[in-house]
């Protein structure tokens, strides 16, 4: 079971033309599964729409192997 204490599993910034923007954390007490995989990619896609992207900074170990497992790694921008 994760702790509270730990941190967040990541950071999720908008990326639009040269501002970075972060628009929240996914705390440590998130299920890391691929419901979690799947609203992500869908906030990417409604990023996307608009010409902006989206990135996820400090990515803990379990969520980038989810990413990595289910071969979507590549969506992760550096």
């Amino acid at each position: 079971m994760p702790d509270a204490d730990a941190p967040p599993r990541a950071v999720v910034v908008l990326v639009a033309g040269d501002l970075q923007i972060p628009l929240g954390a996914i705390g440590p007490m998130t299920v890391c599964d691929l419901a979690l995989l799947d609203d992500l990619l869908r906030l990417r896609m409604a990023i996307a729409r608009r010409g902006w992207s989206l990135r996820l900074t400090h990515l803990d170990r379990e969520t980038r192997d989810l990413f990595e497992f289910v071969g979507l790694i590549e969506c992760l921008d550096p």
